[in-house]
């Protein structure tokens, strides 16, 4: 368990964060998709309905490498030349890391994720920040692990089965059409969703484990000496590893000490996103529109379970104030 990833059984689980199942009483997430559930091309249909399980994660709690080293021995019972796995640390556990770290322990490599709060993806944001995954990445992740693939297109909305593009904003007449289907359909490949961000990490953060994911844990700072790379966290606490993947954010501590601090630029838009309880009369036919207007544009995308997401790009001068 997570006491193996440390000199010293020094780790604790983190029993605090746990994730929800369910999207809504009535409607629970294997099933809360909207039209169309069942598209997809490769994998086969699978008729078990699968819950999202509790997902515990360590604390590191000393100053600790995170190696793992294996001993195998020959026919004879001889002790053979010790072989150490290569030891990746990754800081974040977003959607980029865990997906990365996935990939990683399925390669056989030891794997630790760093993540400053893991709270951030529990149950009050359910229906917060959808993300829409195209069938060329849903390949990627049947690629890395298909139980898990299967798990997300099971919990996902299918949009890609409708009408989707850009249209006039004070008309609505289409401008573009976007056929994400067809091609789809032509290779093979699971037909594009719309899932919501928060269900997307439970899904990935149950699959890598909690052995893996280190709760709790801001990386600030790293070290490289040319034969093993340090990590630095918030609270003192040093790992190391032999590679070190930076997935840490638009606020990147690992960019910002690999490459040198770097101001951010204001586009010059501002980004007001929001989720309605709301089901358009064209619902079986469009799953999401553009809406282009001048320095503006809006969009409006179905995401299942009787709620659309709308999000819209609005030019205004610097100095907003993020809210949450």
């Amino acid at each position: 368990m997570a006491a193996s990833l440390f000199q010293k059984p020094s780790a604790i689980l983190f029993t605090g964060t746990q994730f929800p199942v369910s999207i809504s009483k009535d409607i629970p997430i294997e099933s809360s998709p909207c039209i169309h559930f069942n598209y997809h091309f490769r994998s086969k249909a699978n008729n078990q309905k699968k819950g999202l399980l509790q997902v515990k994660a360590t604390v590191g709690a000393g100053t600790q490498s995170v190696s793992k080293s294996s001993e195998t021995k020959d026919l004879d019972g001889n002790q053979l030349e010790k072989k150490t796995k290569l030891k990746i640390l990754i800081a974040g556990g977003g959607i980029g890391g865990l997906v990365f770290a996935l990939a990683a322990k399925k390669k056989g490599f030891d794997v630790v994720v760093f993540e400053k709060d893991l709270s951030a993806i529990r149950g009050e944001g359910q229906y917060r920040g959808p993300i829409q995954i195209q069938s060329n990445a849903l390949a990627a992740l049947e690629a890395i692990d298909m139980e898990v693939a299967e798990e997300v297109m099971e919990a996902g909305c299918v949009t890609g089965d409708r009408i989707n593009g850009l249209v006039d904003g004070v008309s609505g007449t289409w401008y573009v059409k976007f056929d994400t289907f067809t091609p789809a359909a032509e290779r093979g490949l699971p037909v594009t969703r719309v899932i919501s961000r928060m269900t997307l990490q439970q899904i990935l953060a149950r699959a890598v484990g909690e052995d893996v994911i280190f709760n709790e844990s801001n990386v600030v700072d790293f070290e490289d000496d040319g034969d093993k790379v340090t990590v630095v966290l918030e609270n003192g606490n040093r790992y190391d590893g032999d590679l070190l993947v930076g997935a840490d954010g638009i606020w990147s501590k690992v960019r910002k000490n690999l490459f040198g601090p770097k101001e951010a630029v204001y586009s010059g838009y501002t980004c007001y996103t929001g989720i309605a309880d709301f089901v358009p009369a064209d619902i079986e036919s469009v799953g999401y529109r553009v809406f282009l207007g001048h320095k503006q544009y809006f969009v409006s995308s179905d995401v299942g379970a009787g709620k659309m997401q709308w999000y819209a790009f609005h030019k205004e001068p610097a100095g907003g104030v993020d809210s949450h």
